[in-house]
């Protein structure tokens, strides 16, 4: 059984195109409305927007890597990973 292909594959292809468009329409608005101006504007949602493609990245790598290795403590990494991000947005809330 050939798990490259069937598992890795689609991972990669699927982030891998998501981060170059992703990648890109940033890049675009950067060049359209000015770099400096517009990081100072929209920093924080600059910082969430990636801070998020990494985010569900990981979560899918978790399990991706747990379900191809049978290890089912790798899920105990992914709650502690959304217990950390609800901190981290009820802290920015307050």
């Amino acid at each position: 059984m050939d798990l490259f292909s069937h598992s890795w594959l689609p991972f990669l292809y699927q982030y891998g195109f998501g981060l170059l468009i992703f990648g890109s329409g940033l890049f675009a608005v950067f060049r359209a409305y000015g770099n400096e101006k517009f990081w100072q504007e929209y920093k924080i949602w600059i910082q969430i927007l990636i801070w998020g493609f990494i985010y569900v990245s990981s979560i899918h790598l978790f399990m991706t890597v747990s379900a191809l290795n049978d290890m089912p403590q790798l899920y105990l990494v992914i709650l502690a990973l959304y217990i950390v991000n609800v901190a981290i947005l009820i802290r920015g809330v307050r």
